[in-house]
């Protein structure tokens, strides 16, 4: 956020991200028309992080999580986050009252019905006034002492439970993410970025997030992720057939290392034909129910009715092309195909541009204007890093710090605004038998 109060200026709805662990609670926001909620967390950092990343206008935190902190906790958070105005809504067991913090970006209201008023009343004032009415200014003095690492480490987010392994997952007011990856040929890695793409979402947000492979005559995902056999989609097509809520436990594999869940498609190409668009759509309208992102792989090709029909299901697409002549020629036929449809709008289809030479064979601003569409990402070509990423079953995204880790980090925010922009530190070196080793075991399951 650049302006605490831009929403004034320009007359919009207040962006909101909401810090609380009751979504009902959260809900009483969502029908005041001056308030708009951009996302949820049930942990007091992760909501400041994504309101960064939403460019939201407000934190709203139930007073709720803050029962065990310290006034150091919250003080330490509004100086790592000084562009975040933040509303504290009851609960705070005395903790915040009038006069212990300087500033007027931040305030207490007694209760969620007092928000929107709050949030529409806030105007720049000088530190300092007597506070009114239910509210209280909060002031900082003085910066706050250093959290201990007691504290750094309750104020982490818990990881979410998955709700396949029978558990309850992290409550979000963001409905359901779906995102259709889609290419106009073979070739252009298409498959490597969105096993890239849903394994970083999954292993940064900690919400459940299942990988579709509708790609049914390639079926390589699961190499991607080291995965051995298992059940694949034409498993679980009579639980589907069978009508009310199937569950799809038994039908997925599970990556370890991300917490990526993979409903993977037909062992043999062969049986590509058992699969018909109708319950694709189906099994996309059953994931929306029991994930929090759902990202799809698709066949390759600008004529395929599948990837037509998932993008009708879904909430968005990333069409990934690259730079040479041919993928671009048939990239605009696609894009000429979906602007037909009514659905190339850059709020849900994304074009990235992947594998990109270093220097680049076109300037990217040439290839918006030949396609009609602005370039959301830019994968940088890294074939030997990518390669030894599925040698070794192990999505690049998730340890590298190959600059094609940043790019896809970029990328996967477009599924996730809320991602966490960091790369974990770097692995250990390991041994080229060792992956070899790996990669000979894995193909004998």
């Amino acid at each position: 956020m650049n302006d605490t109060f831009s929403h004034q200026k320009h007359n919009r709805p207040a962006g909101v991200v909401v810090a609380t662990a009751r979504a009902e609670r959260a809900a009483v926001l969502g029908n005041d028309p001056s308030v708009r909620v951009q996302g949820m967390a049930t942990d007091l950092v992760l909501a400041f992080k994504i309101g960064v990343q939403a460019g939201a206008d407000y934190i709203v935190v139930d007073g709720d999580l803050l029962d065990g902190l310290g006034p150091a906790s919250l003080q330490n958070l509004f100086h790592l986050y000084p562009e975040m105005a933040c509303v504290v809504v009851g609960g705070t067991g005395g903790m915040l009252m009038p006069g212990d913090w300087a500033g007027n970006r931040h305030v207490v209201v007694e209760g969620w019905h007092k928000v929107a008023e709050a949030i529409r009343g806030a105007e720049p004032r000088p530190a300092g006034p007597e506070p009114k009415g239910g509210e209280a200014v909060l002031q900082i003095t003085k910066p706050p002492p250093p959290l201990v690492s007691s504290q750094l480490k309750r104020l982490e987010p818990a990881p979410s439970a998955d709700p396949v392994d029978g558990h309850a997952p992290a409550s979000h007011l963001m409905p359901p993410q779906v995102c259709v990856v889609f290419g106009p040929k073979g070739g252009v890695g298409k498959t490597t970025l969105a096993v890239n793409v849903a394994a970083m979402v999954a292993s940064r947000t900690k919400s459940p997030t299942l990988l579709l492979d509708f790609d049914f005559r390639g079926n390589n995902a699961w190499v991607h992720l080291g995965l051995g056999q298992g059940p694949t989609v034409i498993d679980f097509l009579p639980a589907l057939e069978a009508g009310g809520k199937p569950s799809m436990a038994e039908f997925v594999r599970v990556h370890k290392a991300s917490g990526l869940h993979l409903l993977a498609g037909p062992d043999r190409p062969q049986l590509a034909e058992f699969v018909n668009e109708r319950q694709a759509v189906r099994i996309v309208d059953v994931s929306r129910r029991l994930y929090q992102y759902v990202v799809i792989d698709t066949p390759p090709g600008p004529d395929s009715e599948l990837v037509y029909a998932c993008l009708e299901a879904a909430t968005m697409g990333i069409l990934v092309t690259t730079d040479d002549a041919a993928s671009l020629q048939l990239t605009r036929m696609a894009v000429d195909t979906l602007r037909q449809l009514g659905t190339t709008s850059t709020q849900h289809v994304h074009l990235v541009l992947n594998q990109v030479s270093d220097p680049p064979l076109l300037d990217a601003g040439e290839i918006a204007r030949f396609l009609g569409m602005p370039i959301a990402g830019s994968i940088p070509a890294a074939p030997r890093v990518f390669k030894s990423g599925v040698l070794e079953g192990h999505p690049v995204g998730l340890d590298s710090h190959d600059p094609a880790t940043a790019a896809l980090l970029q990328v996967a925010g477009l599924v996730s605004p809320g991602l966490v922009a960091f790369l974990p530190s770097a692995p250990g070196p390991r041994r080229y038998w060792t992956r070899m080793w790996g990669h000979v075991r894995r193909g004998s399951q």
